[in-house]
């Protein structure tokens, strides 16, 4: 799972994938994050390596909000932003900081803190 996660995030956080491929993969994918993010799975110490994964796919396939109040990566980064473990909620926190600016664009991870 943590590898298919990373391979998700690589293949459709990539710089000039469409939009709507974005859309569609997350759509496919939709009800497994987010029991990934509400269910128990991911809080115990074995598994935090799909919860730093599940953030990690989350960041990058953020989108922008367009007419909607929040996107589908927002609501869960901020749900992981409590997470048990300190690196889902430190990067899920980076996140939420870095990638979406203030007029919901996402921001490109060169304009990034550091």
């Amino acid at each position: 799972m943590h590898s298919v996660l990373f391979a998700i995030g690589d293949c459709f956080g990539a710089a000039g994938v469409p939009e709507h491929d974005v859309r569609q993969m997350r759509k496919r994918i939709r009800e497994v994050l987010e029991n990934l993010v509400n269910g128990p799975l991911t809080t115990s110490e074995k598994m935090f390596p799909v919860s730093r994964a599940t953030a990690y796919l989350l960041t990058f396939m953020i989108l922008p909000k367009g007419n909607r109040s929040e996107d589908l990566a927002e609501i869960l980064l901020r749900k992981l932003r409590n997470h048990p473990d300190g690196i889902t909620r430190d990067l899920s926190r980076w996140a939420l900081e870095n990638r979406i600016d203030e007029v919901g664009a996402v921001r490109p991870l060169v304009h990034a803190a550091i």
